[in-house]
């Protein structure tokens, strides 16, 4: 097991980031992948060209109501086409996605992620702490929470970290705008 942040760091970081649970092994996403049965993996859709499986550091996290200025559906058109403006935005997704029958089922069952265990999200950033965070698992459960209790506070998740996964072809358009470079983080704009 990896060291991970004392209890008094996650207190200090706990009202205006996410609470990193601790560092885990790349296997332990995977394994949730498996069992989760993920249409998108970490290494997958050929994000292995731009950012090696074997050289992403990942955690068990959770998210905090600041991370949702942030948080970005992948960018695929199942997902644009629900947000305002197509951002893949969680915070701009439309009240007509709970169309979406995955999402719907989410919805009708009254699905609470936060305390749910095995349905944990799958995310992919360029910096932990100031770059968009990009789902690439669980796109459906987030938007039936974000569309039901209208927050992702506490909801705990996988984020996998690569400096250049900005150069994924399925971050979206205004994520990749922030995960770019990663040697210069930037807090995603809360308003834009």
């Amino acid at each position: 097991m990896l060291p991970s942040l004392s209890l008094v760091d996650q207190r200090q970081k706990r009202h205006t980031q996410m609470v990193v649970v601790e560092e885990i092994e790349i296997i332990a996403v995977q394994r949730h992948e498996a069992a989760t049965g993920s249409n998108a993996e970490l290494g997958g859709y050929h994000m292995d060209r731009h950012c090696p499986t074997s050289m992403f550091r990942c955690y068990r996290v959770h998210l905090e109501r600041h991370d949702e200025s942030r948080l970005f559906l992948l960018g695929l058109t199942e997902f644009a086409t629900q947000t305002k403006g197509q951002s893949c935005r969680l915070r701009d997704v439309l009240p007509t996605a709970s169309a979406i029958p995955r999402v719907g089922s989410f919805v009708t069952s009254g699905v609470d992620l936060r305390s749910r265990s095995g349905l944990e999200l799958v995310l992919v950033t360029a910096d932990l702490h100031s770059a968009p965070l990009i789902a690439i698992d669980g796109n459906h459960r987030v938007i039936a929470q974000f569309l039901t209790s209208g927050t992702t506070e506490g909801i705990p998740a996988f984020v996998c970290v690569h400096p250049d996964i900005g150069h994924w072809n399925f971050v979206p358009p205004l994520a990749r705008t922030y995960t770019r470079h990663a040697d210069t983080p930037r807090t995603y704009p809360a308003d834009s």
